[in-house]
């Protein structure tokens, strides 16, 4: 996978993504289980929208599939290019699985790729709603899925490769309202793992995507190369758009690759606030005594000064 800056992408999505957050389709779209947020998924593009904030549809991240690569395995020579097409058709959301372990709800979407030849391609890509933590099975990795994730399999099937050294690169842009910088977690092997999406305004959320390290080519594991393209560096100012690049080998059938997709809350206290002071039990029951004998000192108090003015009313009746 590789992950580069394109200088169109800002342009060209920023203004379908915008627009689109401020007039989201209400057909497709599910709550973000724990948060108050929401994913709306475009039904003209292969796009969803992640509202960090349930009512605010100014703050948004946008992921779009947006074409296609057929390129040798560093893609400076690409052969064959295809754009997904606008016709996107969803099954609505049905439950998975519902028990008193977990809750999970999916949904198919389907559309295409136009190649330079005319022909239609079909794309399949099924999303996995995870309403508690569970731990799944990712290729050849056990890999722990917390509650607010969205899963998602990209499928493809029968690419007409020009060679069986080619690579297929799948970009999908990642924009945003606000402008972002993003960090990578890597892998010993280099590889990356996790990748976070900062927003630099004052949001108290980032966007993360954790990156299986293979996928299912022709039905057997195959690793995924993940890396940071055109010399980047693993965090740095991104603007408002990312060009994120799975980079698949050779396949002859078909493919399936899952990611995962969620969001962090970051915490908007300064380590720099003093810390509340902490009182031990001690000091607290030392305190409860002393109440409580002002309380008692008080009553007598006030029976005595009540019995001295009942003498002095009894002495003046007398005389």
């Amino acid at each position: 996978m590789h992950l580069h800056l394109s200088p169109l992408l800002p342009v060209l999505l920023a203004f379908c993504c915008a627009s689109a957050a401020t007039r989201p389709n209400q057909s497709n779209e599910i709550k973000i289980p724990g948060y108050d947020a929401k994913i709306v998924f475009e039904e003209t593009e292969a796009a969803l929208l992640i509202l960090p904030v349930l009512h605010n549809a100014s703050h948004f991240y946008c992921l779009k599939f947006s074409h296609i690569v057929e390129s040798n395995e560093s893609e400076s020579t690409p052969f064959q290019q295809a754009l997904f097409d606008q016709a996107v058709l969803y099954t609505g959301w049905e439950t998975l699985q519902n028990d008193s372990a977990n809750l999970i709800q999916s949904m198919n979407m389907s559309t295409s790729v136009s190649l330079p030849d005319g022909t239609k391609l079909p794309i399949r890509v099924r999303y996995f709603m995870y309403h508690n933590e569970a731990v799944v099975q990712q290729g050849t990795e056990t890999v722990a899925v917390a509650n607010g994730s969205l899963k998602f399999t990209f499928e493809m099937d029968n690419w007409p490769f020009k060679g069986t050294q080619n690579y297929v690169f799948l970009h999908m842009a990642i924009t945003s309202s606000d402008v972002v910088s993003y960090s990578a977690l890597l892998r010993p092997t280099g590889q990356v793992r996790r990748l976070t999406v900062h927003p630099t305004q004052s949001h108290n959320d980032s966007l993360f995507i954790d990156f299986p390290i293979t996928g299912i080519l022709d039905r057997e594991n195959h690793n995924i190369d993940i890396k940071v393209q055109s010399g980047a560096t693993v965090s740095q100012d991104a603007g408002k758009s990312i060009d994120l690049v799975f980079a698949f080998p050779y396949f002859s059938q078909g493919l399936s690759y899952d990611p995962n997709v969620g969001l962090e809350i970051i915490s908007t206290s300064s380590p720099l606030d003093p810390a509340p002071p902490k009182i031990s039990l001690a000091v607290i029951i030392t305190l409860v005594a002393i109440a409580m004998a002002v309380a008692i000192f008080g009553l007598v108090l006030a029976i005595q000064s009540y019995r001295r003015w009942r003498d002095r009313q009894r002495y003046s009746r007398m005389i």
